[in-house]
């Protein structure tokens, strides 16, 4: 209907036409395009950096507690998957997050950050000519303390936490912090800090990548990290591009033995720490291979830009001496290597002695900072200093503070820092301002002076319950895990981590190679299916060939890490009955 020969003639040439370029071009095309790839991302079609970058602390041991919180929560009678778990609950030892398992938080941060954060507080500071105004009977922070007003008011002032800030981070939060560094390294003639060279950022982690970021360039860079290490930095390297190369930390247990002897089950390892008897027992850089892992890179062709130090250690729980900093600083400043100083478990120190009271026969060590001892040294080495709210006996790691201040960088390279910083904006200001307060809190010199007392006693209190706590724990499981056969662990110095030796049946570990499985992944994995404790197998901080290791925190609260440890200790000798105690392994008094 109304269709013409004519345009019935026309349809039919464009059909000709249409077939010719189908039979002609078509097979021409198939010669030479470019394979079709969908447009769907896929796991295959992702950058190499990011395929091969691991990371332990929430990896496979991780998901699989995920999935079993799930079924318990899920029912109650603990039947889920065809059998009863034998607990009720999951221990998280895997990661260092007091607030997680029990730590409360400190009352007198709390409070600051709540004049910043309380829906009312806006109108009512910057109506406020005073700290004094805000403890009017009608104001909200009436009961507060004066100090904490007076902190609380001078924060607000500084901007409104609602926006962004400058991408450094608030003025005024980089000036406290500031005037933290400088109380902490005085004494050596540093320099005045200046908070042009200090950033706050998202807890300590995106300033380590960011600075990582700056120093490679391609596969020839390297980067020296202890081992053992934090999974961060390997990860954070290879997902760079650049390689990293270990140089591996002194684990020598022998002192451990001479003391024992056959009376491993009940020998007091704690006491014979605090007397001395263990000499200098402990995890250690060895500069010597240190020197020569340089030299091999070298000779590979290999540019070795920088060195990674975490102190006190991670997670590993040493704590560098005075000597063991000043080689490292004088090493870096010889061979041109930046220093990578994480600091971030600074105020985690339980053995620390700066007077030189004590046990002269075993070495009592206080945090020093790469920072002062490299100006006491004179030293002009390139240094990034990295410092979190995460940590310390404050704990916050969920608010996400911390910073990188820069030591003898050129000027050039922080600017560059600073642009890439600034990609994000800013930091979130809550976390500037926590960082700014743990540095600053009530009972540091200077503070507050007129005011300090109405906070320092329950700050004291709350503070010094938490260390005391920790170094408990640390001399706790120190003490236990030394007692289990097959079982050796350094002393815990500082940080908030065990990292025991595992001496393992070589029929589990042919047990776990048939599985697929890293030998202390299996047993890491057993542990959480029989015991509920969330532990990080060795293999992913990097550790000597031929060992195997856990990383347990020492977190928990008291009680429940004693019931953790006899269950670890009933967990591991079940093993060994099943599989076999491994060779030079006693049965001592079992």
């Amino acid at each position: 209907r109304g269709f013409s020969i004519k345009k019935s003639c026309n349809l039919h040439t464009m059909w000709l036409v249409s077939a010719c370029r189908i039979a002609v071009i078509g097979p021409l095309m198939a010669l030479y395009a470019v394979p079709f790839v969908s447009a769907k991302l896929q796991v295959s079609d992702l950058p190499k950096g990011v395929l091969d970058s691991e990371y332990a602390v929430r990896g496979e041991i991780v998901l699989r507690a995920g999935e079993i919180g799930k079924i318990l929560a899920a029912d109650p009678d603990k039947k889920g998957e065809g059998k009863k778990f034998p607990y009720d609950k999951l221990v998280p030892c895997n990661i260092g997050n007091p607030q997680a398992v029990g730590q409360k938080p400190l009352t007198y941060h709390r409070q600051v950050l709540s004049i910043l954060t309380n829906t009312g507080q806006h109108s009512l500071v910057s109506n406020s000519t005073s700290a004094a105004d805000l403890a009017a009977p009608s104001s909200m922070y009436a009961a507060y303390p004066p100090d904490v007003l007076q902190r609380g008011f001078e924060f607000a002032k500084a901007g409104n936490v609602g926006a962004y800030s400058d991408s450094k981070g608030v003025p005024l939060f980089r000036s406290k912090i500031a005037e933290y560094i400088d109380r902490r390294d005085a004494g050596v003639g540093a320099p005045k800090t200046d908070i042009e060279d200090l950033y706050i950022t998202d807890g300590a982690s995106p300033a380590v990548k960011t600075v990582l970021e700056l120093m490679i360039r391609d596969e020839k860079d390297v980067i020296l990290i202890p081992i053992p290490q934090y999974p961060l930095y390997s990860a954070s390297i290879v997902r760079l591009g650049g390689q990293w190369v270990g140089y591996e930390l002194q684990e020598d247990y022998r002192a451990l033995d001479r003391v024992a002897g056959e009376k491993k089950r009940t020998t007091d390892y704690a006491a014979a720490l605090s007397e001395g008897k263990l000499g200098d027992l402990g995890w250690k850089v060895d500069m010597e291979q240190l020197r020569a892992t340089i030299a091999e890179q070298r000779r590979l062709g290999n540019r070795v830009r920088g060195i990674a130090v975490i102190n006190p250690g991670n997670p590993t729980g040493n704590v560098l001496s005075e000597a063991a900093v000043e080689d490292i600083v004088q090493l870096a400043e010889k061979e041109d290597l930046a220093i990578l100083a994480d600091e971030v478990y600074q105020e985690n120190v339980y053995n620390q002695n700066p007077t030189g009271a004590g046990h002269s026969s075993v070495e009592k060590k206080a945090f020093l900072s790469f920072r002062k001892v490299l100006y006491k040294l004179g030293s002009k080495a390139e240094l990034f200093s990295f410092h979190s709210v995460s940590k310390g006996y404050y704990g916050e790691c969920g608010l996400r503070g911390g910073y990188v201040h820069l030591d003898n960088i050129d000027q050039g390279v922080n600017e560059q820092l600073y642009k890439l910083l600034s990609m994000t904006l800013c930091s979130n200001t809550i976390g500037q301002a926590m960082m700014a307060s743990v540095t600053n809190p009530p009972d540091s010199e200077g503070y507050l002076a007129d005011a300090r007392d109405s906070s320092v006693v329950l700050f004291a209190r709350e503070k010094d319950a938490i260390l005391a706590a920790l170094k408990q724990k640390a001399e706790l499981v120190f003490d236990k895990l030394n007692k289990i056969p097959g079982v050796q662990c350094m002393p815990i110095e500082g940080a908030m981590y065990a990292f025991p030796q595992i001496d393992l049946p070589s029929k589990f570990v042919a047990h776990a190679e048939s599985k697929g499985k890293k030998p202390d992944t299996l047993y890491a994995l057993e542990l959480l299916e029989n015991l509920g404790v969330i532990a990080v197998p060795g293999n992913g901080f990097g550790q000597r060939a031929g060992t195997f290791h856990l990383r347990l925190t020492i977190l928990p609260q008291e009680e429940e890490l004693v019931r953790v440890l006899e269950g670890f200790e009933r967990f591991h000798l079940g093993m060994y009955d099943e599989f076999g105690w491994p060779e030079g392994v006693a049965r001592t008094e079992l």
